[in-house]
């Protein structure tokens, strides 16, 4: 530090000043747009927990950004989920979202707490995403074979406030059932799966990807079967609440599972800000993502449940300029 000032002090006064400018330029820089996050060429892409699967998944599309977008500097941000995503994206700290779509749609219309009164208008869909599949188990002998069985029985539920708390109320509405039509106990993941095993309860509901090491213990290990679907069930499931999609867990997803069954997904959203993604941008990412897309399943393979048909269904909130433009080349999109 003596050496330092030593060397200021003989410094002519305009040197001094010269560096002490670039000094307060490049701070305003640091301050205002790297801190910020508005650098133009980074694109942080909001995910999950480092566990979580959709962590690989932007960091796969964070891979093939970067390598194949010039200019393009581009990085996966392990956080808490749907609700810190768009909080970061709002904030412009990231600049893509992963995003379960009724959260995403609750935020946009100002009906989710952090946003409480202050909708989030600019959020806009660029593609979706991966399936979570409403997964619905029970075992044999607990007389639910199919979803509209579960009148008079006990179901495991989410903690108040879960994802899993909102989709057994959907599931309840579409079978024409209330929650004073069955007891409805709270869990958090694991215990739901050890009283299902201890049958303290009949079913318990969740949302899985596919392949969940969790489903694949209650299946094989413990002899835990799915509950059925019905096209009309599900019809009436997407009448409900339109962000769920009929769906084919393919068989083979599980040890236990020989055959495809028909259940309810969810399409998860990588949200942008419009204000922040401009329509080139956007189409550029999507262009990039689709043109590398064998080589993005071979890195993980889950972004082989992502095709050009299911990224473009229409989701919750509007789909970008960008997307509109790409998809509707691609014939994907009227």
């Amino acid at each position: 530090m003596k050496g330092l000032k030593k060397f200021i002090s003989k410094m002519p006064l305009t040197g001094f000043l010269w560096i002490l400018v670039l000094v307060m330029v490049f701070g305003v820089i640091s301050n205002s747009v790297f801190a910020q996050g508005q650098v133009s060429n980074f694109i942080r892409i909001g995910t999950s927990g480092i566990g979580g699967t959709w962590y690989p998944f932007g960091g796969t599309v964070a891979l093939i950004l970067e390598k194949y977008l010039p200019g393009i500097i581009s990085s996966a941000s392990a956080t808490a989920g749907t609700i810190e995503n768009l909080v970061l994206l709002r904030q412009n700290k990231i600049q893509m979202a992963m995003g379960e779509p009724q959260t995403v749609r609750l935020a946009y219309n100002g009906e989710l707490d952090v946003f409480k009164g202050d909708p989030y208008k600019d959020l806009r869909n660029i593609f979706n995403t991966k399936v979570t599949f409403i997964t619905v188990l029970t075992y044999p002998g607990s007389g639910v074979e199919k979803i509209e069985d579960i009148r008079g029985k006990i179901i495991g539920s989410g903690p108040p406030g879960s994802a899993v708390e909102i989709e057994v109320k959907h599931l309840l509405a579409a079978a024409g059932l209330t929650e004073k039509d069955v007891e409805l106990r709270a869990f958090d993941r694991t215990d739901r799966s050890d009283a299902l095993i201890d049958k303290r309860i009949h079913v318990a509901v969740d949302g899985f990807d596919r392949g969940s090491a969790v489903v694949e213990d209650l299946l094989s290990l413990h002899g835990a079967v799915f509950v059925k679907f019905s096209d009309e069930y599900l019809e009436k499931l997407h009448e409900v609440d339109d962000s769920y999609v009929p769906s084919i867990l393919p068989a083979g997803s599980y040890s236990a599972l020989k055959e495809d069954i028909k259940i309810p997904g969810l399409l998860s959203i990588m949200a942008v800000d419009k204000n922040v993604m401009d329509e080139e941008m956007v189409y550029n990412i999507l262009n990039t993502i689709f043109e590398h897309h064998e080589e993005a399943i071979a890195i993980n393979k889950t972004l082989g449940e992502v095709s050009l048909q299911s990224a473009s269904v229409e989701n919750v909130i509007p789909f970008h300029e960008g997307a509109i433009k790409f998809f509707k080349e691609k014939g994907v999109m009227k």
